[in-house]
């Protein structure tokens, strides 16, 4: 009997460290990017998602995304190669707003200058270090540190 625990054990730990190796090199399915996407959608906000991961020491990590504005679904806002999303686990699976804070770590962000030609010229904003608070019907920049033209700019605000 004893043997038998163990091997299921066993066998639910190694079944657990596969799903989370799949999650952090593959990421989610298109189904988890959508109910991001939809998240972001509640807020005012289109943004496409090409990865979505799983980092054991960050967490969700988004990669690839593309702001969008939300009445002109053409016109780019943004591209940004990776933010690590704060998730209310208990709100998500109870079906409410669950995505509290977006963090940028080391990120880079191109905005182009004509947001209806997304393949235009672009401003290139690197090392970009940030914490946006997203309480409900309000946007909090708790700080944001980047590097644009050479120049190191500090900002935080609502």
């Amino acid at each position: 009997m004893r043997r038998v625990l163990l091997t299921l054990f066993v066998l639910l730990f190694a079944l657990a460290l596969g799903g989370l190796w799949y999650a952090s090199k593959k990421g989610f399915t298109s189904k988890w990017r959508g109910y991001v996407r939809e998240e972001f959608h509640k807020r005012g906000v289109e943004v496409t998602l090409r990865r979505l991961t799983l980092d054991p020491l960050r967490g969700l990590v988004a990669k690839e995304v593309r702001v969008f504005d939300a009445r002109d679904k053409k016109r780019v806002l943004a591209d940004i190669d990776e933010m690590v999303l704060q998730i209310n686990y208990a709100n998500l699976i109870r079906g409410k707003t669950f995505l509290d804070a977006l963090d940028l770590r080391d990120a880079n962000i191109s905005l182009p200058l004509d947001p209806q030609k997304p393949h235009g010229h672009k401003i290139d904003i690197a090392h970009v270090n940030g914490r946006l608070f997203l309480p409900p019907q309000q946007i909090y920049l708790a700080y944001a540190d980047a590097d644009v033209f050479g120049l190191h700019v500090s900002a935080s605000g609502r």
